[in-house]
């Protein structure tokens, strides 16, 4: 009986030993499914960390290129001429988005992007832009430009009416230019005698003491006016620097200049092209100068004036007047915001003794020095001698809305009539308007 117990005992433990040897292995086993789901998540960790890396890259790269835009994108591949004269050539790619005021703080619908023969289609918020708040009755539109395998963005608000030839402004904060980007977010900076910078550019032909403020437009005789003694309390504020550059009146504190004697010198434009053609053609200026005569002028165009316009200039040669600073338009400096002719006196560069007669009687100045100065004075043809039936025709083209508002004749015979001397900001003004509904019919 005792043995037959024993027996019992011992088979019950050998059944025992396999279900502990299964409960031991089972033990590993788990174990190992343990150190297995920890590399599995760390793998899977490193896994979404890579994706979220390359989805960035991805994104700022389409971003870079332009494949997100936002609200009303269209392509335009054609010669538009705003009424400041200001060209989008064709042949180019132009990518223009529209934004409408009214529109900036409510839901729209989907947005059709035209590139080339594809259509592509998102919503507005997959979109973005830089510059907002145009002031009412106007939208934001950016161009893109692409060419020579860069992307050129630029950004202004256009008025609702013209769409194509419409003027055009900048937001509130931003900075009106006359070439890309257009408008540009305006900073706050030091101050020079307790006059703040942001008032105007830097190096601007002012005088706070004499309350003058001069807008140098190029190849206008400006030069020596803007080194007279007008300003020498400014070249004083600012340690007896030079002062120079061609600013826009947008780019002054309207505000701030408003009881300023604000004035300018206007050339005709066939004179004028012509002495920009011999600045450039015989290397004066500075470095800068000097280094986009060579970019964009060769042995013929430095040595013939008509292969200057002919093969230079837009349409027709790669440089595009309105973004070059010394063939811009000359009433493209001239107009506020407003559209209306932001300063309080023209003087004619063909009337050069007259016109500094009647600075000195406005600004109470004897300015007979001026009389006999005139700085870098370039003696060149004529332009009954320089010009061809072909290039007048192409410079009157470029130049149209100069011809309309100063008053210059566009007939060759007639380059002798220049502008009465005694026009005010209203006569301006009021021929800004007649010029561009002559613009807008095709007159």
């Amino acid at each position: 009986m005792y043995l037959a117990v024993k027996l019992s005992m011992t088979n019950k433990r050998k059944e025992m030993q396999p279900e502990k040897r299964s409960f031991l292995e089972m033990k590993f086993t788990c174990s190992k499914m343990t150190v297995g789901r920890y590399i599995a998540a760390r793998r899977r960790r490193l896994f979404y960390i890579q994706l979220i890396i390359i989805s960035t890259f991805a994104y700022l790269f389409l971003l870079r290129f332009g494949v997100f835009q936002r609200k009303g994108i269209r392509e335009s591949n054609f010669m538009s001429e705003n009424k400041l004269g200001r060209n989008i050539p064709q042949g180019h790619s132009f990518f223009s988005e529209v934004t409408r005021s009214d529109e900036l703080h409510r839901p729209t619908s989907n947005v059709t992007v035209i590139d080339g023969n594809k259509n592509i289609t998102g919503h507005p918020n997959n979109f973005s832009r830089s510059m907002d708040g145009c002031p009412e009755g106007w939208h934001l539109e950016i161009l893109r430009e692409a060419a020579n395998s860069q992307q050129h963005t630029a950004q202004l608000c256009r008025s609702h009416g013209n769409a194509v030839n419409g003027s055009w402004k900048c937001a509130p904060g931003w900075q009106k230019l006359s070439v890309d980007p257009f408008c540009i977010r305006s900073s706050p900076s030091k101050s020079v005698d307790g006059i703040s910078k942001r008032r105007h550019p830097k190096y601007a032909s002012v005088s706070h003491n004499r309350k003058l403020l001069f807008v140098h437009v190029p190849k206008a005789g400006g030069t020596s006016i803007q080194t007279s003694f007008l300003f020498d309390d400014q070249r004083e504020r600012l340690g007896g620097h030079y002062l120079g550059g061609h600013h826009e009146i947008t780019t002054f504190d309207k505000q701030f200049f408003k009881s300023y004697h604000k004035f300018c010198m206007v050339r005709h434009p066939c004179s004028r092209l012509i002495s920009v053609w011999a600045f450039y053609s015989q290397d004066l200026g500075n470095a800068v100068n000097k280094q986009w005569a060579n970019k964009f002028m060769d042995n013929e165009t430095r040595s013939s004036f008509d292969a200057f316009v002919e093969h230079t200039l837009y349409p027709g040669g790669p440089v595009k007047t309105d973004k070059q600073v010394h063939l811009q338009t000359q009433i493209g400096m001239l107009f506020d915001e407003e559209e209306q002719f932001g300063l309080d006196q023209v003087l004619i560069f063909e009337k050069w003794e007259d016109s500094m007669d009647q600075l000195g009687k406005k600004i109470n100045a004897n300015v007979t020095i001026l009389k006999s100065t005139h700085m870098n004075f370039s003696r060149h043809k004529t332009c009954q001698e320089t010009y061809t039936s072909k290039t007048w025709a192409k410079m009157t083209q470029i130049y149209a809305m100069d011809f309309c508002v100063l008053g210059y004749s566009t007939e060759l015979e007639k380059v002798d009539v220049t502008p009465p001397i005694d026009l005010t900001p209203d006569d301006l003004t009021a021929r800004f308007y007649k010029c561009v509904r002559q613009t807008s019919q095709g007159v």
